[in-house]
């Protein structure tokens, strides 16, 4: 009975010892840790108060090092002609990046079809509930401006003076085909174009395809969306 009172006490001493092995294992990693990062700390306040940051520099263009931007025509871009063949409107629908890229759609079917671009139209009932328009989410003037050299644009659709009586054009509505082809804007909807004056085209999200093999057509999308918006 006591040798084996005595292994037992034997056992719990040894485990008692092990315990606390481990634990000065523990601690003594835990001080190194502490001394390392205070030590990172030090440094890295030392480094920084050592320089001095001009915030405003941190906004800076930076150089461009003789790169152009991707958006820049690079081959020949004759700004819109004096005459068009009518106007374009388009009402954008969906989520705000959806109507975002729609704009660039729009801005790039008026171009192909030598039209004038009437302000695009934002749906304001399918998701956000918002009448804001055009003009309240993004600046108009600019919008115009940037593009002077790629498309006409107006806010609206202006009266004309027939027989005398002023007359207001009316859009006629065509629903696009989904991703349609160049050819689509160049045929139907400029044969349209030319017979009504005006077309309409709802909804307009995702109705322009992609993958267009015209570089010149992509770059004026990124002026529309990086630089016109």
């Amino acid at each position: 009975m006591r040798s084996r009172a005595g292994h037992r006490h034997q056992l719990k001493k040894s485990g008692v010892k092990a315990m606390f092995g481990r634990l000065s294992i523990a601690v003594i990693v835990l001080v190194i840790c502490v001394i390392s990062l205070l030590s990172t700390i030090k440094s890295t306040s030392r480094s920084f108060s050592q320089s001095e940051i001009k915030v405003d520099n941190l906004w800076n263009t930076a150089s461009s090092g003789e790169w152009r931007p991707s958006s820049a025509p690079r081959t020949a871009w004759p700004p819109p002609s004096k005459g068009t063949n009518g106007y374009l409107r388009v009402r954008c629908n969906g989520g705000l990046n959806q109507q975002r890229s729609a704009i660039c759609n729009a801005v790039l079917a008026a171009r192909i079809m030598n039209a004038t671009l009437v302000l695009p139209e934002l749906d304001a009932n399918s998701f956000w509930h918002d009448d804001s328009g055009f003009r309240g989410i993004y600046d108009v003037e600019h919008f115009i401006k940037s593009l002077r050299y790629d498309v006409k644009i107006v806010e609206r659709i202006p009266e004309i003076r027939k027989n005398g009586k002023i007359k207001k054009i009316k859009a006629f509505q065509i629903r696009p085909p989904r991703d349609a082809p160049i050819s689509w804007y160049t045929t139907f909807a400029s044969e349209k174009m030319k017979e009504h004056s005006a077309i309409y085209l709802t909804p307009f999200s995702h109705r322009l395809a992609e993958e267009i093999d015209n570089p010149e057509y992509q770059r004026l999308r990124c002026r529309v969306n990086y630089h016109a918006l």
